[in-house]
């Protein structure tokens, strides 16, 4: 009897060291899983900080482009002021009234030109639809003259050749 009695203790034993190693490694599982999307929230709010410090510095660096590029523009006009000024103290009318003009017809052919080529960037999507457009309906026209080139003498051999062959059978018929 003490035998058997050891051996189930012992395979009890066993089957509680079995059921607490599963709930060991399910505990495990649900901490691991905890632990994972802790982390994947913990990186998602990261990458949103990064990407609002990224936007910042950009709305920043765009800001000082804009400041320098209105002060390029304005030492330019104070440049330009500065020479017509100088110009006026020497006496120079003519001159001063030629180099206003010439300022001008450079700022507005300036105008021109940017202003086309904002029109073309805006456009730039409907122009490449449109070309891709022409290029099919070009590429179309092309394989259709092609085939009328291979196939078009062939139609007309068998048109003659039907041609030939009822004439030959209406003049055995006539006879």
């Amino acid at each position: 009897m003490e035998v058997e009695d050891y051996f189930v203790k012992r395979s009890k034993h066993a089957a509680l060291l079995s059921l607490n190693t599963m709930m060991g490694k399910l505990l495990y599982r649900s901490v691991s899983i905890a632990f994972r999307s802790w982390t994947s929230f913990c990186r998602s709010k990261e990458g949103e900080a990064q990407a609002r410090i990224h936007m910042l510095t950009m709305a920043e660096t765009q800001r000082r482009m804009e400041d320098d590029r209105n002060e390029v523009e304005k030492q330019r006009r104070e440049n330009v002021a500065k020479k017509i000024f100088a110009r006026l103290r020497n006496g120079c009318q003519t001159r001063v009234f030629a180099a206003w003009k010439s300022e001008t017809t450079d700022q507005k052919h300036y105008r021109h030109v940017l202003g086309k080529f904002v029109g073309r960037m805006k456009n730039q999507k409907a122009m490449s639809a449109l070309r891709c457009w022409v290029e099919l309906v070009h590429r179309r026209k092309w394989v259709k003259g092609l085939l009328n080139r291979m196939l078009g003498g062939k139609d007309v051999r068998l048109i003659s050749a039907a041609f030939r062959q009822w004439c030959s059978a209406s003049n055995k018929s006539g006879e």
